[in-house]
């Protein structure tokens, strides 16, 4: 059960958007989400809800009781976790990541549930702006993303440098490179993500600076067709540890991209800020440091 009454409606409400959206979250009618509400603004004495037809907003008092409302929330979830865990219930972690660090995360998932069997996860793989939006929003308690933007309101619990790499399959006249220029990018078939991961808009600006139009032969939003694609005898761009196991088995080289952007990228290890971690949480944490 979590934090019940108005406060935790309202913080819904506004992460959510809408009354309705709320209501599918918390399993409450609309009708009842919409009465506390009422109650709130009474006791506020304020209108704390812009309506609209196309959902709610926030007045200038309700972004006030929103942000005071997410501090109570959360310290309430944490505080619900470190009784739980000394009655020996089992705790739960939310975790979004960008689909290039899915390997060391599940690799500190499993070395927490090693300590700790009964603890359980959910997992989202996201990209980069929604890992993001995800912690801010507290959809998740942690996030593990891609170039984090300096943010108030987050914590970088950690940064690795994660460079953006070319990936080519051993008998690519390229395998043995060291390096190639951006510009010599248009002379392959070459796979590139979609515009909505981090890579994608890092590359995308590197090469604007160049003067140069990319004329990819594939753009997916999947990993794992990029890593197929450079088997195939192509060029995909790709973060480096996303393709970790077929380095070490030899079915994929890295060849560097003579860029500084793209070779000082990072994979950043992000929460909220006012969150207090749970002592749970807090191992979690420790465990995605070792992992990366």
């Amino acid at each position: 059960m979590m934090f019940p009454g108005p406060l935790r409606v309202f913080h819904e409400v506004v992460r959510a958007g809408s009354v309705r959206a709320a209501s599918d979250l918390l399993g409450v009618s609309a009708s009842s989400i919409t009465r506390q509400i009422q109650q709130l603004e009474h006791q506020i004495g304020a209108t704390l809800l812009d309506r609209s037809s196309t959902g709610v907003a926030p007045t200038h008092a309700g972004k006030l009781v929103a942000q005071f409302a997410q501090s109570v929330v959360l310290e309430y979830d944490t505080l619900r976790a470190d009784v739980n865990e000394r009655r020996g219930l089992k705790g739960h972690i939310r975790v979004a990541a960008v689909e290039s660090t899915m390997g060391k995360v599940i690799d500190a998932i499993a070395a927490l549930r090693e300590k700790f069997f009964d603890v359980t996860f959910s997992l989202s793989m996201l990209p980069a702006g929604r890992v993001f939006e995800a912690v801010k929003t507290s959809e998740v308690d942690v996030g593990v993303t891609f170039c984090a933007a300096p943010d108030p309101d987050l914590t970088v619990l950690a940064r690795y440098v994660e460079p953006v790499v070319l990936a080519v399959s051993p008998n690519h006249d390229w395998a043995f490179k060291e390096s190639v220029a951006l510009h010599e990018l248009s002379r392959v078939a070459l796979g590139i993500p979609e515009t909505t991961f981090g890579v994608r808009s890092i590359l995308d600006e590197e090469a604007r600076k160049c003067g140069l139009k990319l004329m990819p032969s594939l753009v997916t939003n999947s990993f794992d067709a990029l890593r197929a694609f450079a088997r195939s005898g192509a060029v995909s761009v790709l973060p480096r540890m996303s393709f970790d196991s077929e380095r070490r088995a030899n079915i994929l080289k890295t060849v560097v991209i003579d860029s500084t952007a793209l070779n000082e990228t990072t994979a950043d290890v992000i929460t909220l800020r006012e969150r207090r971690p749970s002592r749970l949480l807090k191992l979690f944490y420790s465990e995605l440091e070792r992992m990366f």
